[in-house]
């Protein structure tokens, strides 16, 4: 005959007995940092590349890289290819944001509405026709890049400007990049190419035109 055995959880009190000795039997474990230094500071808020920043700065007065629209962006792992260095399609996009950067700082020259409009394709503004890349230097993660922007063409007429950019590595202390940007003005409501006013002539000589 088999006999039928059913198993009740255990009192609430044994449970809780139980559980007071697992915890006293196990072993403590050390702090995950008490072996091992602190993590330092990301590049862009390490003082330590504070020099190297100070340089590209130098660099930028002195080649005609003015100091509107300069930022400073950290580099992603992401963009890292096989070969461990910032993907070459990478640098397309920091270049786009740098433009943007660019136009965002003309907002109080051109005023709020024209900036606008050059951000979100209303009205008359700007978009890219020719792209030029130059790679000076692999960039490896971690490191953080400062871009300058300097207009380099204008041309009313053609309703055109060069807008050129470098990149300064801080971790490698050099230029890593130079790139030129070909842009026209373009009428987005009328989808066809647009008209560069005196007034955005004007704002542009204001920033200066300077040599490639």
């Amino acid at each position: 005959m088999l006999t039928q055995l059913t198993l009740r959880p255990a009192p609430r009190a044994a449970r809780a007995a139980l559980a007071a000795r697992s915890l006293c039997t196990t072993t403590p474990r050390a702090s995950p940092s008490a072996n091992r230094d602190p993590i330092p500071p990301p590049i862009q808020y390490d003082p330590a590349f504070d020099a190297s920043r100070a340089a590209g700065h130098k660099w930028f007065d002195e080649n005609g890289y003015g100091g509107v629209g300069r930022i400073e962006w950290p580099v992603q792992w992401g963009d890292s290819d096989m070969f461990q260095h910032t993907n070459n399609v990478s640098y397309v996009r920091y270049l786009e944001s740098a433009r943007v950067r660019f136009a965002l700082t003309l907002a109080p020259e051109l005023g709020q509405e024209t900036a606008e409009n050059w951000m979100y394709g209303r009205g008359t503004g700007w978009i890219l026709k020719e792209q030029t890349i130059r790679y000076r230097r692999p960039v490896t993660y971690p490191d953080s890049l400062i871009w300058a922007p300097k207009i380099t063409a204008l041309d009313q007429a053609r309703a055109s400007f060069t807008l050129s950019h470098a990149a300064w590595s801080v971790k490698e202390n050099a230029v890593a990049v130079t790139a030129d940007s070909f842009a026209v003005m373009y009428d987005f409501d009328k989808l066809k190419k647009g008209v560069m006013s005196d007034r955005i002539r004007e704002v542009l000589e204001k920033v200066g035109v300077q040599e490639a």
